[in-house]
């Protein structure tokens, strides 16, 4: 029995805490209306989609593995794949391979750091690039 009243308690909780969440966080009172009752009404405010826009990287399943990510003081865009580094720079919607040839392989992490350097880390070592 005291287990069934724990997940009657249980269940209760987590209606509440589920209802609170379901509520507009958004909603404002509407001014009083002169009328018969004294009752506030709410209104939700309209949603203002956010939307999403892929760059894709390269047409390579590789390019499009992204292991990192981050920006650096001049608003260049950088990414670790599994094929490499890329950047993308501000106002471009085209990713260029920073590593090209032979050196080029997997990258793990990417960083920008408050000198404007951005550290590489790669399959053969870690880059550093002055910016």
């Amino acid at each position: 029995m005291l287990n069934s009243k724990r997940e009657f308690l249980k269940q209760i909780i987590t209606l509440l805490v589920g209802s609170l969440l379901l509520m507009p966080a958004t909603a404002q009172p509407l001014q009083k209306q002169e009328s018969q009752s004294d009752t506030l009404a709410y209104q939700d405010l309209p949603f203002a989609q956010e939307f999403h826009d892929g760059y894709q990287i390269g047409t390579n399943h590789l390019d499009n593995q992204v292991r990192g990510i981050t920006s650096d003081k001049l608003g260049n865009i950088w990414i670790a794949t599994a094929s490499g580094v890329f950047r993308k720079q501000p106002g471009t919607r085209n990713w260029e391979p920073i590593i090209t040839g032979e050196d080029r392989g997997p990258a793990y992490s990417v960083i920008a750091n408050d000198d404007g350097d951005v550290l590489l880390g790669t399959w053969d070592g870690i880059y550093r690039l002055r910016c």
